[in-house]
């Protein structure tokens, strides 16, 4: 149908990570949300994945909030948001 697929990488520093970790808004979403476990999962390599192949854009998201983020990628990718 003509679509394309475009990857963006989301990034955060680890010191950042582990300051968010505990948030309560955390818990709603089924997240992690103890330092000492997100410490083990690290450690043990549950967050390392494979490269994504063909990456246009990579976003910190330690800089800015969601909303900031979804809008930086919309406008660096060219689309329109939605209404």
């Amino acid at each position: 149908a003509g679509g394309e697929t475009v990857f963006v990488k989301l990034t955060c520093p680890d010191e950042e990570l582990e300051r968010r970790v505990e948030n309560e808004s955390r818990a709603e979403f089924g997240k992690v949300n103890s330092l000492s476990q997100y410490r083990r999962l690290r450690d043990s390599g549950a967050f390392d994945y494979p490269q994504i192949p063909n990456t246009r854009l990579t976003i910190d998201t330690s800089t800015m909030e969601p909303p900031q983020s979804a809008e930086r990628i919309i406008q660096r990718l060219g689309l329109s948001a939605l209404p």
